[in-house]
């Protein structure tokens, strides 16, 4: 935002001329001219060595551009961004290059470390109370406030503020001018009445933050080991959660082209709404869904998201969203959604959850390979969840968890009609998982006796609780039957998939019903 900003006072345009800003990827729309494109080279070295003060090269920024003419950015807007997006790769190849300058000058180069920590303890531990976000232009001076970001040559300052907060902020001049946001309320009424007495110019708007954090009934932030207890289980995990939208760039590419040369469907305003909604929703939905299932949402915008909470809360999170994700794209299979989540003991090391997460994500979007090569087109179709090395499509996923609700109900006896020991549950576990080794082509079957004698092991465990063929009739129709028919019963073709995808309700079934005695 700062940066966008930055550019369009340079170059002395207005906000209509930001085709799209969010989750880190901007689109200016600039008049064609020598001047223009030498201010942008220079603010693009001016960025870099800012950067590289502040933060050291912990964040780098690269700008591409191009030219074109109106005719076509009109009738081939689509080989416009082609070029941008080409000369995009290559100047995130040479990124540091501008700054390169400050990293051998010893009196310059910061310490940074402890400057960006700062930044982010100050606002994470603002946001969540606060309900104003300031924009500062022209910035003369900062306020004494916590929760401040100044970056002084781009003139250009933040700051989170509760109202309390913004009143002080606003009784002195500050800067040239303010824009005061809501976070997430779009009544604008109380903030006019704040701004109305401002020193400096003071516009307002909204935007829409993903702000929530989890609090314990005194008003204080759950901590990760409270927050794992909420479980409504006997068993305290963490989940921590990395989706994002599959193949966005190939949709942008190709799901708007013209079927017809009458037809213009890849257009400026038609890229830029489909990005915009998209952004729209991971900033203004995802935020709600969060607060509703009580996660912490780390980041959401543009097109992913990462989110942490108890195991029970990320999985309903993660099922509720792809399905609030579905209909807001009508239905649409051509715009799906991947998500790897990672479920933890409360005290593993924060940063090696998010990379396992991340990991997840990428097998979600693979596919996993299980007994045999993974078919092609499988593999392009993604729309996959990941979970304890488990990839699946979302819909495998509900119908497993469904099963292992219906099975919890088993063996916490709320069915009296039918009782299933939580030992059989951890038997059929060891015997399907006994087939399978890990390899880094994917899963592997194990040697065909190894398979007969899971099987033959299946056969007597079923057996003794009567679950026999000449007992079908008896069986067939119950929970238990359904738990044969799953396991047994099942072709030999999917049955890798069907004993590997088990252990996702096997562990759901075990972790919800543990035993509280030490």
């Amino acid at each position: 935002d700062s940066i966008v900003a930055f550019l369009l006072d340079r170059l002395g345009l207005y906000r209509s001329s930001v085709l799209y800003n969010g989750g880190g990827p901007f689109e200016l729309l600039v008049p064609n001219s020598d001047a223009n494109r030498s201010i942008v080279e220079r603010a693009q070295r001016d960025i870099a060595r800012l950067f590289a003060r502040k933060l050291g090269f912990a964040l780098q920024i690269s700008i591409a551009q191009t030219t074109c003419s109106a005719e076509e950015l009109m009738t081939d807007y689509a080989a416009v961004r082609r070029r941008v997006a080409d000369r995009l790769q290559k100047a995130k190849r040479q990124r540091f290059l501008d700054s390169l300058d400050v990293l051998f000058d010893d009196e310059e180069f910061p310490t940074v470390r402890s400057q960006l920590d700062r930044w982010c303890i100050a606002l994470g531990e603002t946001a969540p109370k606060a309900s104003y976000l300031v924009e500062l232009r022209g910035v003369q001076s900062m306020p004494a406030m916590d929760a401040t970001i100044a970056f002084e040559p781009l003139r250009i300052g933040w700051a989170i503020a509760d109202s309390d907060q913004l009143r002080m902020l606003l009784r002195r001049q500050y800067a040239e001018r303010a824009i005061v946001y809501t976070t997430g309320d779009t009544d604008l009424a109380s903030v006019a009445q704040l701004v109305s007495s401002a020193a400096m110019p003071t516009a307002v708007g909204f935007r829409f933050i993903g702000s929530y954090v989890p609090r314990n009934d005194d008003g204080s932030i759950c901590t990760f080991q409270q927050l794992a207890e909420r479980t409504g289980t006997p068993t305290p995990l963490l989940a921590f959660a990395r989706m994002d939208l599959d193949s966005l760039g190939f949709v942008m590419r190709t799901g708007l082209h013209e079927r017809s040369p009458d037809e213009r469907k890849y257009t400026v305003s038609r890229v830029v709404s489909l990005s915009r909604a998209l952004d729209h929703f991971f900033s203004g939905t995802v935020p709600a869904l969060a607060e509703k299932h009580g996660v912490y949402l780390v980041y959401s915008g543009g097109d992913d998201l990462f989110a942490v909470g108890s195991w029970t809360a990320i999985l309903a999170f993660a099922r509720t969203l792809r399905t609030e994700f579905d209909r807001f794209v009508c239905g649409n299979r051509n715009l799906t959604l991947s998500c790897g989540i990672a479920i933890t003991d409360p005290y593993f090391p924060v940063d090696r959850a998010a990379k396992k997460a991340g990991q997840l994500e990428e097998l979600a979007k693979n596919g996993l390979a299980i007994g045999g090569p993974i078919d092609p087109k499988e593999r392009l179709r993604k729309d996959r969840v990941a979970l304890l090395d488990c990839a699946m499509h979302w819909d495998t996923l509900d119908y497993w968890i469904e099963f292992g609700d219906q099975l919890v109900r088993l063996v916490d006896g709320q069915q009296t009609d039918e009782r299933l020991p939580r030992s059989l549950v951890h038997r059929l576990l060891e015997l399907t998982q006994s087939t399978f080794d890990r390899t880094s082509g994917g899963i592997r079957l194990r040697t065909t006796s190894a398979l007969a004698r899971a099987i033959a092991g299946l056969r007597y465990a079923f057996a003794r609780r009567g679950l026999t063929a000449p007992k079908r009739d008896e069986w067939q129709r119950t929970i238990q039957g359904k738990l044969v028919e799953n396991l047994l019963e099942v072709s030999d073709a999917d049955r890798p998939n069907n004993w590997w995808n088990f252990r996702v309700t096997a562990r759901y079934v075990l972790w919800k019903t543990r035993s509280n005695t030490p």
